[in-house]
């Protein structure tokens, strides 16, 4: 504490400049203290202070199997704590090593995002040469994965506020261009607030496009996590010559689009480039993935068998021109919900 307070009264005048969301990275190598330190400016412009967490074994190996909360090709994501409040909090502190750039883009998108239902980051320096970075965010107690194996435990009534949680999010980044292209359970983090509720927060924007509406000339190729594809993405690729036609036909991997579009070729799917429809589709997946622990089968999308939820019906409409737009399901949840509020007071009373 008592070289931070040195450090920020030396540098006043570069922390008062520190763009919201940056940070500055004390390296224990110069500091010569224990651990690394950062100084990091959130979204809000409060100067917050972290400390990192892994440290080396007598051995002189990284020891991390008290901080270690996952492990990617480019990305180690460790506890870390923001040391400057009465209680320590923990966070996550994801370190990027060479697609630095990409993370940087990304975080940045995240942070111009202000929605209670989207993760934010903390951006830190770069170091060891530019080629790494770390970035900061509230660390969760999961992901919408551990809700739907049973991991965290939640109430039918919970994950519906979940899920209008997660609509909420989606129709706030529509109404703003970007197409996320990568809905999944993984992909939104479940935290508690003071009170014990569980929030939802859409994360991984690492594929997101922004589209113009003034500009037609830009056309971004749709993306999308084998399972969560629309019939819509699957026409896009259809043809054998096409970028991705071998991760989403070249393999055995059963998936609701794949079964759409084979039982609807007939009607003629056409394809369409990256846009909030491709969203809607997966956000009806995972909705009914979150209700019923398993996908849904093509059982859902026939006219003679429904989910028996007309917001899952509508999102999984097999023609864009006919899917529930993301307001309009995140419209309906609301009332939905209130609708059940009101019975269970009724019937509480």
């Amino acid at each position: 504490f008592e070289y931070v307070l040195n450090y920020i009264t030396r540098n006043a005048t570069r922390l008062s400049n520190l763009s919201n969301g940056k940070a500055v990275r004390l390296n224990k190598s110069v500091t010569k203290l224990p651990r690394n330190l950062q100084i990091s400016k959130s979204t809000s412009g409060k100067l917050r202070l972290f400390v990192e967490t892994n440290k080396k074994s007598k051995m002189g190996t990284k020891d991390l199997s008290n901080a270690l909360l996952g492990q990617g090709t480019f990305k180690t994501v460790l506890r870390c704590y923001q040391i400057d409040s009465d209680t320590p909090k923990a966070w996550a502190c994801s370190k990027i090593k060479n697609e630095v750039r990409e993370a940087i883009s990304e975080a940045t998108l995240t942070n111009q995002l202000e929605h209670p239902h989207i993760a934010h980051f903390e951006i830190g320096n770069r170091y060891k040469n530019s080629k790494k970075i770390t970035l900061y965010s509230k660390l969760a107690i999961g992901t919408l994965e551990d809700v739907v194996n049973g991991k965290i435990s939640c109430s039918s009534e919970e994950k519906e506020n979940l899920m209008m949680q997660i609509l909420d999010a989606v129709s706030f980044i529509h109404s703003k261009g970007v197409i996320h292209q990568d809905l999944k359970p993984q992909n939104i983090l479940i935290h508690r607030d003071k009170n014990g509720a569980l929030i939802a927060k859409l994360s991984d924007f690492g594929i997101s496009v922004k589209n113009n509406p003034f500009d037609n000339s830009k056309i971004h190729a749709p993306l999308s996590t084998l399972g969560y594809e629309s019939p819509q993405i699957l026409a896009y690729y259809q043809e054998k010559s096409s970028e991705q036609y071998n991760y989403y036909f070249g393999n055995s991997f059963k998936t609701l689009a794949k079964d759409v579009f084979n039982r609807f070729k007939d009607q003629i799917i056409k394809p369409s480039k990256a846009c909030a429809s491709n969203d809607c589709w997966a956000l009806g997946v995972i909705y009914y993935e979150l209700m019923h622990a398993k996908k849904p089968t093509i059982s859902v999308v026939t006219y003679s068998k429904r989910s028996g939820n007309p917001i899952i019906d509508g999102l999984l409409s097999v023609h864009a021109n006919d899917r529930l737009d993301s307001a309009t399901a995140f419209e309906q949840i609301k009332q939905r919900n209130m609708i059940t509020m009101q019975s269970m007071r009724m019937s509480l009373s």
